[in-house]
């Protein structure tokens, strides 16, 4: 109904240009843009436009003043013509916001909003929010003077936390310059507005490369606070993330820039606590170029809770990047070839290897490898994490229904384990990855529903016979 008493508008566009000798004879342009009622197409109107650009002469250039500097030149040219040309400082002058008509002006938005909704008592309420997406507005259209003066007023030390989310969610070059001098990094006493703009400026939605540079300054710093310095490479990670992301310049200067001097500083690290400050880093950077570095460190290193930390950034970098050799190194950790690995380095390895797209051969190995009860609680949590991916992936679901047609594998010894651990996917996670699974492969994904036992049905079944067997026995 609605539709029938809306309107249709057709609108078509069409440039000619005409080159010759890389440069641009003619422009020409007809536009159009015809609209009509749907209920009746004779009631309507219709806008025509053309326009014409000609290439006619071009003049030669001036020729150029030499001198061997300004002050040399304009004198030269002075001599030439008497133009009277003289060097001058642009001047400066005072911020102005750039508002007309009814509007209000940043500074009396936060005099409007300082006594209730700015406070924290009103945080998570309606009227906390509405004030911070009016301020972020109104801080788009002021200089970093004016930003500033309210960020440094007395008056608003109170809710100077709240001002800052504000300021770093405008994301204009005014507030970044704003924000940098305000805080003091090098404070190793009070740290609050230096995490809180830490904090904040990681969730940046559309970063810029000066942001990017900034925190490269702050990092390469020596920040007296340890927690400053860990907040900012991960800070400068996630950002760096984001805008890679965003621009598809994983290549780009500043991003090499970034994960040289993390690399650089991992490897001058000879404590623990050092080394996982900037693998920290490197897992929310997520390149793919660092994917040889942190397998080295997942390997080799000596702390198990710095291999850990090398595992878990490499398992957040997309799945493509783990190539058979990193695949290689995954399984030489959870089978032990070179030396013996905690539990929790063996699980993380041997996950991310179930994620990257394991051969055939691969998964029977690891499947293999669950007849060894030594650690058997190990060998049920990586079968639960097996059952939970097959839920997720058409693919990997078909793989493991294969690889189940070997007796050697589809037997009690491997798919009936009698510890207790469990796996799962976050809820939210598991439903937009069966709704990217349903829009990739959405046939295989029913077929795959109804065809082979699972390993959840297998498992299920033994579990409530081991159960009963237990219960004769103690009978």
């Amino acid at each position: 109904m609605f539709q029938v008493q809306s309107t249709s508008v057709t609108s078509s566009v069409q440039t000619d240009i005409d080159f010759k000798d890389d440069l641009i004879q003619s422009v020409v342009t007809a536009e159009s843009h015809v609209a009509s009622l749907n209920i009746r197409s004779s009631v309507g109107g219709q806008i025509k436009t053309n326009q014409e650009l000609k290439y006619i002469s071009s003049d030669p250039s001036k020729k150029a003043t030499q001198g061997t500097s300004l002050e040399t030149a304009l004198d030269a040219l002075n001599k030439e013509g008497n133009y009277g040309m003289y060097a001058m400082l642009l001047a400066t002058s005072p911020d102005t916001q750039q508002c007309g008509g009814d509007c209000v002006s940043a500074t009396e938005l936060v005099e409007k909003y300082r006594e209730e909704a700015l406070k924290s008592e009103s945080l998570a309420k309606t009227s906390s929010a509405e004030a911070f997406l009016n301020l972020v507005d109104s801080f788009r259209d002021v200089g970093k003077n004016v930003l500033l003066d309210i960020l440094k007023s007395e008056d608003n030390a109170d809710v100077l936390p709240q001002l800052i989310d504000a300021a770093v969610a405008t994301q204009t070059p005014a507030s970044q310059e704003a924000l940098m001098e305000l805080i003091n990094f090098e404070d190793d006493y009070y740290t609050q507005n230096s995490e809180r703009y830490l904090f904040t400026v990681s969730f940046s939605t559309h970063p810029s490369e000066q942001l990017l540079k900034d925190l490269l300054e702050l990092y390469k710093k020596d920040v007296p606070s340890e927690t400053v310095r860990e907040s900012i490479g991960l800070a400068m990670g996630a950002v760096l993330n984001t805008y890679c992301r965003q621009t598809g310049q994983w290549g780009s200067q500043i991003s090499k820039a970034i994960e040289e001097a993390i690399t650089t500083k991992l490897a001058a690290c000879e404590d623990e606590a050092c080394k996982l400050r900037h693998l920290r880093a490197l897992m929310n950077a997520r390149l793919p170029t660092t994917v040889p570095i942190l397998t080295k460190y997942a390997e080799e290193a000596k702390e198990t809770i710095v291999a850990m930390a090398a595992l878990k950034a490499l398992g957040k970098i997309d799945m493509q990047y783990i190539t058979k050799e990193v695949q290689a190194v995954l399984a030489r950790i959870y089978h032990q070839n070179n030396r013996v690995y905690d539990t929790t380095i063996r699980s993380a390895a041997v996950v991310i290897l179930l994620k990257s797209h394991p051969s055939p051969a691969q998964l029977k190995v690891i499947l293999l490898s669950l007849t060894d009860q030594s650690q058997y609680e190990m060998s049920t949590y990586v079968l639960a994490k097996l059952r939970d991916l097959t839920k997720n992936c058409p693919e990997f679901r078909s793989l493991v229904q294969d690889v189940l047609r070997d007796v050697r594998i589809n037997n009690y010894q491997v798919v009936a384990q009698k510890g207790l651990s469990s796996a799962f996917s976050n809820f939210l996670a598991e439903e937009l990855l069966a709704i990217r699974n349903a829009n990739r492969a959405s046939k295989s994904t029913v077929t795959g529903l109804n065809t082979e036992p699972s390993i959840q049905r297998i498992v299920s079944t033994q579990n409530d016979s081991s159960h009963d067997t237990k219960t004769r026995r103690k009978r």
